[in-house]
């Protein structure tokens, strides 16, 4: 399971970096904007942009967020809870993330698809929308195979809880 893992490691590391470059870009397209307005020249498309970009930044993070256990929990009641009220409340909490996650993941690629077929574009811009909806499909599939990487990590003992 290490050569899976650390791969894994890497796809993070990188959706990590392109998250924060959608973050960066968003921040540069919206001052960009509220410059050119200023002098009678908007950005023309900004929002579509920078909604484009918000929707990567989310779906890239997903797995850097997993991996650092940043994300919501019930610390109060959770760390309340006996070893093996904690081993049971992740196995469940996990077996469930992953079932809903990866349909999550493989029904939005189904969308992305079917919005290719229909050759559907953005508003202003007329970017294709698909691409968007496939790289979140891609975001969110890496997310669940870190939830299957811990799921497993639970079972075997290799990850304390």
């Amino acid at each position: 399971m290490n050569a899976p893992a650390s791969t894994l490691s890497v796809i993070e590391r990188v959706m990590r970096a392109l998250a924060a470059c959608c973050l960066a870009g968003m921040a540069l397209v919206t001052v960009i904007d509220v410059t050119g307005r200023a002098f009678g020249y908007p950005l023309f498309g900004s929002e579509e942009i920078t909604a484009f970009m918000a929707a990567l930044a989310v779906a890239m993070s997903l797995p850097y967020a997993h991996r650092e256990r940043s994300h919501i929990a019930v610390e109060l009641f959770y760390t309340r809870l006996g070893r093996k009220a904690r081993l049971t409340a992740s196995l469940l909490t996990n077996t469930l993330s992953l079932a809903v996650f990866a349909t999550l993941g493989w029904r939005m690629l189904d969308f992305a698809l079917d919005t290719r077929a229909s050759g559907e574009v953005s508003m202003n811009l007329g970017m294709p929308e698909w691409i968007v909806m496939a790289a979140v499909a891609a975001g969110v599939a890496v997310f669940a195979l870190m939830i299957l990487t811990s799921l497993l990590r639970l079972i075997t003992g290799s990850e304390a809880v």
